[in-house]
């Protein structure tokens, strides 16, 4: 018959070899660790700003881009600057009420 302290001990020797094969954790604040490879494809380095969402019931993480980033960028939504200007009235209307 196998004794209660093998099989209490089997299963944690089981999940320290979990935890260690996941590599990852939260720390004791709630900080993240992601491994150097994907904070290197990400381009992620210390200080740079993130955004966190949440999708499909997981945590994505992206970094901000900087502003030469999206200067550099095609833009998505081409406005005359007529348009441009009616928009801001716009909106300034609305902030002022």
């Amino acid at each position: 018959m196998v004794s209660e302290t093998f099989i209490i001990s089997q299963a944690c020797q089981v999940i320290r070899r979990v935890r260690k094969m996941a590599g990852n954790r939260v720390g004791s604040k709630g900080e993240l660790f992601p491994p150097k490879k994907i904070r290197e494809r990400l381009g992620l380095r210390p200080n740079t700003a993130v955004v966190y969402k949440i999708e499909e019931g997981r945590l994505v993480v992206e970094p901000v881009p900087s502003l030469e980033d999206v200067l550099n960028d095609a833009p998505t939504v081409e406005v005359t600057l007529e348009e441009f200007h009616r928009f801001r009235k716009e909106l300034s209307k609305k902030a002022e009420s």
